[in-house]
């Protein structure tokens, strides 16, 4: 991270910030590809969001909105709430209320569509552990 809170390298951060309006979520990528979005929007919205764009490339880009506060993480160990994501890029406003879907349409042009998908999925029956000679 450089000094203005952008991304020096590829990869992509999310920060929490605790602030007047609430707790928001900062995320800022570079270089990546779409699939990376939809991983951390699956994660945010805790069911299977898929790409649909067409888009193939990678990007770069600056996401914030409104945190589901139910959704959090505890703080770590020894840190009170209040702190909890205290730090996030300097001189970033967050813009309060926004919602994860709006933030979405509103800043990356992307919109969410509810719908029904065949998913892949792995079903594990049984694991065992073998035991083995040290």
């Amino acid at each position: 991270m450089d000094k203005e809170g952008k991304l020096s390298g590829q990869g992509m951060v999310n920060f929490l910030t605790n602030g007047p309006a609430g707790v928001s979520v900062h995320s800022t990528a570079k270089g990546q590809p779409l699939a990376r979005l939809t991983a951390m929007l699956s994660n945010q919205l805790k069911r299977p969001v898929l790409d649909k764009t067409g888009l193939s490339g990678k990007y770069d880009f600056d996401l914030e909105f409104a945190a589901d506060v139910g959704s959090l993480p505890p703080p770590p160990p020894g840190q009170h709430e209040s702190g909890f994501g205290a730090s996030g890029p300097a001189g970033n406003a967050i813009q309060p209320g926004l919602d994860l879907p709006a933030a979405l349409q509103k800043q990356l042009g992307l919109r969410l569509v509810t719908g029904r998908a065949n998913l892949d999925v792995l079903v594990i029956d049984k694991a065992e552990r073998e035991l083995t000679a040290n």
